[in-house]
């Protein structure tokens, strides 16, 4: 399997941390976290953030972001929503401190994680403002048939219908 592959590469790297062996984290993360092993998938994660918070600032940029967004899923997937929404709030933070990132798509997948945990969480208002904000970037920049986009309308509709307007719910179904 890939994880055994991936496994076998870090024994051959050694121990110390290097951007080679970083990569095998995060390859490692996203393979346990296709087989549903999210435990492995979020120890791989966190080393590949703790790789990337010890390098110069200017090179913790949107990779740094994009790790912290993956950690987050890994948290929400098995149950811890408030640490998943820490993760997501350093990477807005991230996404945020750059005026070119922040109509990018990556930045709107961590405003709808944002929005799904705030949903799980019965704080649909929240949602709904995350879920919008995640709208209006993948607008601008995908084509209307775009599946990023009919989950974004979804998603805004069914915050729509939680919070008890259905009328404004059956525009985004």
């Amino acid at each position: 399997s890939a994880i055994k592959y991936y496994e076998r590469i870090l024994r051959l790297l050694g121990p110390d941390i290097t951007q080679e062996n970083n990569h095998v984290y995060v390859n490692l993360a996203v393979a346990n976290l296709k087989k549903g092993n999210y435990e492995n998938a979020l120890q791989y994660n966190l080393k590949n953030i703790n790789f990337l918070e010890s390098l110069d600032e200017k090179k913790q940029t949107m990779l740094l972001a994009m790790s912290y967004n993956n950690t987050a899923e890994n948290f929400r997937h098995i149950g811890n929503l408030e640490k998943a929404m820490e993760y997501n709030f350093k990477a807005i933070k991230i996404f945020e401190s750059n005026e070119q990132w922040q109509g990018n798509l990556e930045l709107a997948t961590v405003y709808n994680n944002l929005s799904n945990s705030y949903s799980s969480l019965g704080k649909n208002k929240i949602s709904l403002e995350y879920g919008l904000k995640a709208t209006n970037i993948r607008e601008t920049v995908l084509n209307d048939k775009h599946p990023l986009l009919a989950q974004s309308f979804n998603n805004l509709g069914v915050d729509y219908e939680k919070l008890g307007n259905l009328k404004k719910s059956l525009e985004f179904h």
